[in-house]
């Protein structure tokens, strides 16, 4: 398969004049839909891009209002979306929307990769046209998981105004991290990111003005089974073959491509290679997941996840940042949140650790320590107050008799 990819820039000149994949993604963009939920996952309406404003009548004025994006292959459906609308709804205090671009989402993953900036275009013309129905502008987050952070990244770029919030939930890598324009900080007026799958579906730089890493930021993540291909060294060399191959082939052509001024630059590649599933193979999501889970989590309990600010999870571990800012991870995070933070979780539900999981693990043993010892002498002026009533009790009584 990569040595097929490779060859792709030889034959460049027999696709030059294909249009027939951009009107396929032009129907498949007519496809995408928005969902308004009214207080229950089972109850909501939907709306295609084309017929949004009639949604603005449903939702309530004075809630803000989030947009969720699900990922690759993902739908309105799926366990992400679900999770963290339930976790919205559960709070009550959200017009709650959730974007469904399946049609395009389902697609192999170089193709769903060119087409995200046009997805991201749509999803902006769209929240544009509910702010002139009325929607409030001032107050909309937008989340996204994986592909979807990288969408959200697009559509905040194309708003009519700037939006208030992207939160990236494990912005997608493969290709993001050299080739195309990535999710960044200056996408909305605060942009903030949850990376648990960094150098594998997740991208592989802090991409927000706070970047969190639980854990690292790495896989595998606590709980997550480390017995995957992906996670042998066998498995990392050929994702890194197969990923760094193809980032090659599109860059050797990038360049070719541009003489033929009616195609876009990816079309000649996408062409060749749409028939092939690049990554359903290498399957291990499980820490790529980890991150709209805590996002669900923190949606019910804000500080589940308190982060250090820290340089480096290195000095993070030996507890060289102790001292530093703790920030809450997830919904909670303040819009003047800025630099990279890092944190401990638990490998099971509920994962976040509040302040233990924000200090070292030798800080933590000091604090449990000393909130052993506090518990102890609390308990001993208890016993000895019990104590010295009885003795006084008992002498009151003799004097009585």
């Amino acid at each position: 398969m990569v040595g097929f990819c490779l060859l792709v820039p030889l034959l460049v000149l027999s696709v030059c004049g294909s249009n027939a994949r951009r009107a396929r993604i032009e129907d498949a963009l007519q496809e995408i839909f928005f969902r308004l939920y009214s207080g229950d996952p089972e109850q909501y309406a939907d709306a295609r891009l084309y017929e949004v404003r009639n949604l603005v009548a449903r939702m309530e004025p004075d809630k803000p209002t989030v947009f969720y994006l699900h990922g690759y292959t993902g739908s309105a459906r799926s366990r992400d979306v679900l999770a963290v609308v339930s976790g919205y709804l559960e709070r009550g205090d959200h017009n709650v929307i959730a974007v469904d671009w399946s049609p395009i989402a389902g697609k192999n993953y170089p193709s769903v990769v060119s087409s995200a900036k046009s997805v991201g275009e749509a999803v902006a013309g769209a929240i544009d046209e509910m702010v002139d129905q009325g929607l409030t502008s001032r107050s909309i987050h937008v989340v996204g998981h994986s592909m979807g952070a990288q969408v959200a990244g697009y559509a905040g770029r194309r708003t009519s105004f700037e939006l208030s919030r992207i939160t990236g939930l494990d912005p997608a890598g493969p290709f993001f991290n050299f080739l195309e324009a990535h999710l960044q900080a200056s996408d909305a007026s605060f942009v903030d990111t949850i990376h648990t799958d960094a150098g594998f579906y997740g991208i592989n730089r802090a991409s927000g003005a706070a970047s969190f890493y639980p854990n690292g930021g790495r896989r595998v993540q606590p709980g997550c089974p480390s017995s995957y291909e992906l996670s042998s060294p066998e498995g990392k060399f050929r994702f890194f073959i197969l990923t760094f191959s193809l980032s090659l082939s599109m860059a050797l052509f990038r360049r070719f491509l541009q003489r033929c001024a009616h195609v876009r630059v990816h079309d000649a590649f996408l062409v060749l290679c749409d028939s092939l599933v690049l990554f359903r193979p290498l399957a291990d999501y499980c820490s790529h997941h980890r991150s709209w889970l805590f996002y669900a989590e923190s949606l019910r309990k804000e500080d589940s996840f308190l982060a250090t600010n820290c340089s480096s999870y290195r000095s993070f571990a030996r507890g060289a940042c102790d001292d530093a800012a703790k920030v809450p991870m997830g919904f909670a995070t303040p819009g003047n949140a800025r630099g990279v933070f890092f944190l401990t979780t638990k490998s099971e539900p509920p994962f976040g650790m509040q302040m233990d999981g924000a200090v070292s693990t030798s800080s933590r043993a000091d604090r449990n320590i000393n909130n052993a010892d506090k518990k102890e002498a609390s308990n001993s002026r208890e016993t000895g107050t019990g104590a010295a009533r009885a003795v006084e009790k008992n002498l009151i009584g003799r004097f009585i008799v």
